[in-house]
């Protein structure tokens, strides 16, 4: 019903229906967000300035967080749609004022975050107001007496103007003194800054880096082709071990769009030095081993679960059911575990799709209508793209199931998760 609503309402169609849903959104309801969302976007990629802004400064009157609930989806949709549009409608720089302030100044987080991404589609121009928020934003994100999250949106908001001058500063706030969200935040704004020398930083403070905050840098180094050439420097140098590398970013580095690194990420986290078959062997004999169902339980939930159900309970539900294997041969489910690039299930081979306004969405393609597809990514995000804004559609012949799980699942333990998927 979202889908179909949303997908066909004209530019004309989407103010006044949007009005309609606001009227009575029901914000316990995830289909009235999405479809707010999505009315936003037609609105922000196709109607004048006039209509935006007087959708702008609706979502910018301040609401209390139950009230205004509506207003972060309004937002993140109109961002959306003014990123397809081939130029800013006219006048709509004279909104920046009230968004700026917004972002800076609105009590409710969600809608802060909003108007900052509104702010990176319109752009910032340049200006005495502009320097003034800057100058602002700065100090904010030196004060240890505002919230954690003021702080790290105001260093965000820095990310909109990258500029030498604050680098220093920024790299001082990397550090296990600093709130986990300012840390986020700095490593993302230096990020934005050009060049490698920042990425070379991260990696001489890696040794000091918390769990989260390497997670968020390597993330980080795969914005370019040089910050990935430089990550996978630093995992052959054993800098960054494999283990720290999670199975979403090994998708990521191993579909990366640049041939020569994507062959290299290929040979580093498959494990392609190691020999396949041997490895399976080992395993098959194991096959005589006796599983315990309730300790496969435990394995399920740890390492297969961020990806499958069984039986649709218990996990996410990107791949495949495991359930629909349980009746399997042991030892065929063992190779398929182990060798997960061997046969890709079908409708669950990973694709890289390019759209106009630059962005690259990356996941399988649940469904598909003669207007839009739907990509769900490995982390779970639906999202759904009308195919007029789609530049290029390419498939990447892989498995979005990471090889090597015979680092973390002994010959036992895979006994057990077999004896627990083919109990269910």
């Amino acid at each position: 019903w979202v889908q179909i609503a949303a997908l066909s309402a004209s530019s004309s169609q989407a103010s006044d229906l949007l009005d309609a849903i606001l009227n009575k959104f029901n914000a316990d309801n995830y289909a009235y967000e999405t479809l707010v969302q999505r009315l936003s976007s037609i609105i922000g990629a196709s109607e004048d300035a006039g209509v935006i802004k007087r959708l702008l400064q609706k979502a910018t009157t301040i609401l209390s967080a139950e009230q205004g609930k509506w207003q972060a989806p309004v937002f993140e949709g109109l961002a959306e749609g003014i990123k397809n549009r081939k130029s800013l409608p006219a006048g709509i720089a004279a909104e920046q004022v009230l968004l700026v302030k917004t972002c800076l100044e609105y009590p409710v987080e969600e809608v802060r975050r909003g108007a900052l991404h509104v702010l990176k589609a319109t752009g910032l121009s340049d200006g005495v107001q502009t320097r003034a928020a800057v100058f602002k934003a700065r100090q904010m994100a030196s004060d240890t007496k505002l919230s954690k999250d003021q702080r790290a949106m105001a260093i965000d908001f820095l990310g909109l103007r990258p500029s030498a001058s604050y680098v220093p500063f920024l790299k001082n706030l990397v550090n296990p003194r600093e709130a986990l969200e300012v840390q986020l935040a700095a490593l993302n704004t230096l990020n934005l800054m050009p060049g490698l020398d920042e990425s070379k930083y991260i990696l001489l403070q890696w040794p000091s880096l918390s769990p989260q905050v390497r997670n968020q840098a390597i993330d980080n180094f795969m914005s370019d082709s040089g910050r990935i050439s430089l990550l996978l420097d630093a995992i052959e140098a054993g800098k960054i071990t494999k283990g720290e590398i999670s199975w979403y970013q090994s998708v990521g580095l191993r579909s990366v769009d640049e041939m020569t690194l994507r062959k290299r990420a290929r040979i580093l986290l498959v494990n392609k030095d190691d020999n396949r078959k041997g490895v399976i062997e080992k395993y098959q004999a194991a096959l005589n081993l006796k599983g315990d169902p309730t300790k496969g339980k435990t394995v399920f939930q740890v390492n297969c679960a961020i990806c499958h159900q069984l039986g649709g309970k218990m996990g996410k539900a990107f791949g495949p059911d495991l359930g629909t294997i349980h009746g399997w041969a042991p030892g065929d489910i063992i190779t398929n575990i182990l060798d997960p690039n061997r046969s890709i299930s079908h409708g669950f081979d990973m694709w890289n799709v390019a759209l106009i306004n630059g962005d690259l969405v990356q996941g399988i393609i649940t469904t598909e209508t003669p207007t839009s597809i739907t990509i769900t990514n490995v982390n779970g995000v639906v999202r759904i793209i009308a195919r007029q804004d789609i530049q290029s559609l390419k498939a990447l012949d892989m498995s979005a199931m990471p090889v090597g799980l015979e680092d973390k699942i002994t010959p036992q333990e895979m006994m057990d998760l077999l004896s627990f998927i083919r109990s269910n």
